[in-house]
């Protein structure tokens, strides 16, 4: 969230921070709730929950980066690949094409 942070103080928006959670819907709940407003990627977002309104900020921060590794001599499972083709065909869909490796 840092480079969030900065990026939004650098554009003379700086958040004014008082509650922070690692849970996604305890977030949201809050959001809903009136409490405040929150900076969290899409994928973590319940979007048919009607207590919020999603705003694009695509363009206006920086985008979020997400790497998938593993060691190269090693033998990726059936399951290990099969979340690789899922991550790749979630990025193509939100329009961020994956890099290869």
């Amino acid at each position: 969230m840092d480079t969030v942070e900065s990026h939004l103080a650098a554009s003379g928006r700086s958040p004014n921070v008082v509650f922070r959670s690692d849970n996604n819907g305890t977030v949201q709940g809050l959001v809903g709730a009136g409490v405040g407003v929150s900076v969290s990627p899409l994928l973590t977002v319940e979007e048919d929950d009607e207590r919020i309104a999603v705003v694009d900020l695509q363009g206006r921060i920086p985008p979020r980066v997400i790497g998938l590794v593993w060691h190269h001599d090693r033998h990726r499972t059936p399951a290990a690949d099969a979340f690789v083709e899922s991550a790749t065909a979630v990025c193509r869909t939100l329009g961020a094409e994956p890099e290869a490796a």
